[in-house]
């Protein structure tokens, strides 16, 4: 019997939430693929714990820019501390900095590892923002495919505006993303309830980031397989609180 494909939105630090969502869908790793879309790190209250969480089930991931952040943290850090080189990044927020020290050595490898994509089958795709419609999926900008959200005539990322604001002249990507894969994502929370679906001619782009950490919902994605094509479901999980307030560009 082919195994029910589960996705599950940014997670942010949502611990408990995360295995509320779990038992809700009665997860079963013989019966489910579990596919996290990055984004465990940050803004929730136990992100080393998400982190943790997912390497003690053995569930795929993918590579969040939260994680690429703190990654890229780390390998500063350590460089300071070996040549007393001034990292140069944005100083981390005190919660940030703290788990970032509390990572250990497994942790550190774990994320690492983590891919940018993920073939869940009958040409659908997890990324964890979204896509650039300029490029195929292959040809993807490993940033890109990490923030990217609003793109320009050309199908070309641009970076939001100082204000956090959508820049001039620009749509979502999902509007002009033409395939042929289907994409699954997180990134950005379009609604704190309903998750986004946009289609053109059988290819779909569904966002499933539903704000947990800001008082939202933790939404998972069921697929089942269905002869040549998946059958979809969401089952999701209230937020026990609002832990985050501020909706930022990343």
């Amino acid at each position: 019997m082919s195994k029910i494909t589960v996705v599950v939105g940014d997670i942010h630090g949502c611990l408990e939430e995360f295995t509320e969502l779990l038992n809700k869908i009665q997860y079963n790793k013989n019966q489910m693929r579990l596919v996290l879309l990055g984004d465990l790190m940050d803004r929730g209250p136990d992100p080393v714990g998400c982190v943790r969480k997912a390497r003690e089930l053995d569930i795929e991931c993918i590579m969040g820019n939260h994680e690429e952040k703190h990654l890229r943290w780390h390998k500063h850090q350590k460089k300071f501390q070996e040549t007393g080189k001034h990292n140069p990044m944005k100083p981390m927020a005190e919660a940030e900095a703290k788990a970032n020290e509390t990572l250990n050595d497994q942790d550190w490898t774990w994320m690492k590892s983590l891919p940018i994509k993920l073939d869940l089958g009958f040409n659908w795709w997890a990324v964890h923002a979204g896509c650039e419609p300029r490029y195929s999926l292959n040809k993807q900008n490993p940033s890109q495919i990490m923030r990217v959200r609003y793109v320009d005539e050309n199908g070309i990322g641009k970076a939001l505006n100082p204000d956090k604001s959508q820049p001039e002249g620009t749509v979502y990507w999902d509007q002009s993303w033409r395939g042929p894969e289907s994409i699954v994502y997180g990134h950005c929370v379009h609604d704190h309830q309903q998750w986004r679906v946009t289609a053109h001619n059988n290819v779909y782009c569904v966002g499933i980031d539903t704000g947990c950490c800001f008082g939202g919902h933790l939404t998972a994605m069921l697929m089942t397989p269905n002869f040549d094509s998946w059958s979809n479901d969401f089952v999701q999980f209230k937020a026990k609180k609002a832990y985050f307030s501020n909706h930022g560009d990343d």
